[in-house]
This record gives structure tokens, sequence and C-alpha cells, in this order.
């Protein structure tokens, strides 16, 4: 893979909009606690780490990467076994 450059990276998780009242504060599919971070074509590095999360939308910005792959470590959702990411979109934002 040939490494683009990258400074904005945007992600949508499932808040379950098919229900229109919760029972619970959180939706528990909904991604709580992760790590985002960018292959260089050498090694790993952590573009944002974000904990404690309940929103559909999260966005990073940084200073601009040269980035062959994005990995997405879930590390917790809101108390459900399974998480549901819907889509993750990286951008060299001007």
């Amino acid at each position: 893979m040939i490494p683009v450059g990258i400074n904005t990276v945007y992600l949508t998780f499932d808040t379950d909009r098919n229900t229109s009242h919760h029972r619970v504060a959180f939706v528990p599919q909904t991604v709580r606690d992760y790590r985002l971070s960018d292959f260089d074509g050498g090694r790993w590095r952590t573009l944002g780490v974000e904990q404690d999360n309940f929103q559909r939308r999260d966005v990073h910005r940084f200073a601009s990467v040269k980035a062959a792959k994005l990995r997405l470590e879930v590390e917790a959702t809101n108390r459900d076994r399974s998480a549901r990411v819907f889509e993750i979109r990286a951008y060299d934002e001007r």
C-alpha cells in the first residue's frame, strides 16, 4: 500500500437510531473507549484515544501524516458484547 496524506478521521458509530426512545442513558452497542492508529509503512502510531464516548460521530483532527493503513481498536462499548462501527473516513482537509 502506498501511504497518503491525511489529517482528519471521521468515525461513525451505531447509536440505534431505529429506536425512538431508549430506557438506558447510553446505547449499549455504541463504542465507548477506543484507540485510533495509523501505519506509515514501518510502524503503528496513535492518532487519538477516546474514553467515555456516547456520540454517534467523532472527529479526530491532527497534524498531517502519511498513512498506509488505519486501525481502530475498540476497548469497550457501553455494556454490549459487540461494537458497531458504521463508517471510517479519512481526509486531507485544508
